[in-house]
């Protein structure tokens, strides 16, 4: 205690020292010193802005709630595609409405993203073989996640989608090589062709009430796959829906035997009838 007296007794000493010596004490730099300065920037959409800075972060805002983002191609690339080997950190605000096609693929740098609760639709393509991610957050709010959107992001390695989504295109998470668990909302009504296809660290899969169909080998290749919940509300399962899911050992239904009995499930899915059916 004594210690700490002392010095705060000279600390005080010295700040008089300077001011009597006409000198100022250390000022704190000024805050645009403290930001990253702007490496290049633009529009992406009408009532859309982007910026791209020297730390490596890209923000995409809006002006304008709910302001559509462009789709791209590869004759037509995102105007940040130049960075994309560079951007680690993507802001995507509040008021954005859409992302666009292939707007942000082939981001090898970027680990994490939050999808904001004002985007409601995710196009296809848009972040594909972002081979670095690693966690995503989708808000409530999106409605429909596009063909190929997050295939092949290989360091993926849980997903949970919100009860806001009604469709996920072919190929939405297809190739998620790190991918070892996924929970789909009641709201999900449509899993689209070869959803989940060749997730091979996939282990669990939880498909809440709501969903009617799944549809043609979602999860073919999911070569981990040992338990997935089905609800009754499911009346259909295609071809090769859980081929090659070798793993698969238990599937909880959440009907009757009566119902999953009923249920029309297509051609080559030979190990859903080797697998335990728990039913209600």
């Amino acid at each position: 205690m004594k210690n700490r007296v002392c010095a705060l007794l000279l600390l005080i000493a010295l700040l008089l020292t300077m001011i009597a010596c006409g000198k100022k004490a250390p000022e704190a730099p000024a805050l645009d010193e403290e930001m990253a300065a702007v490496v290049a920037s633009g529009e992406c959409g009408t009532n859309l802005m982007w910026t791209y800075d020297e730390s490596g972060k890209l923000t995409i805002s809006a002006t304008e709630y709910g302001a559509q983002m462009e789709d791209y191609s590869i004759e037509h690339r995102p105007p940040w595609f130049d960075y994309h080997e560079e951007i680690s950190t993507l802001e995507i605000e509040n008021g954005v409405g859409s992302i666009g096609n292939l707007a942000f693929a082939v981001l090898t740098s970027l680990e994490s993203v939050t999808i904001p609760e004002s985007i409601t639709s995710i196009g296809n393509t848009a972040f594909g073989t972002c081979v670095k991610l690693k966690d995503l957050t989708i808000s409530n709010g999106v409605t429909s996640i596009g063909e190929t959107a997050f295939n092949a992001c290989s360091q993926l390695g849980s997903l949970i989608i919100p009860k806001s989504v009604i469709a996920i295109g072919e190929y939405a998470f297809s190739r998620c090589d790190s991918l070892k668990s996924v929970t789909l909302s009641k709201s999900v009504e449509s899993i689209g062709y070869n959803a989940f296809i060749d997730c091979e660290s996939l282990e669990n899969v939880v498909i809440t009430d709501g969903a009617t169909s799944i549809r043609e080998m979602s999860f073919y290749g999911c070569s981990a796959l040992k338990c997935i919940t089905i609800p009754a509300s499911v009346t259909t399962i295609g071809q090769y829906a859980f081929g090659n899911c070798a793993a698969l050992t238990d599937i909880y239904y959440e009907g009757t035997q009566e119902q999953w009995n009923a249920i029309t499930i297509a051609e080559f899915n030979e190990l859903l009838a080797t697998a335990t059916i728990h039913t209600k």
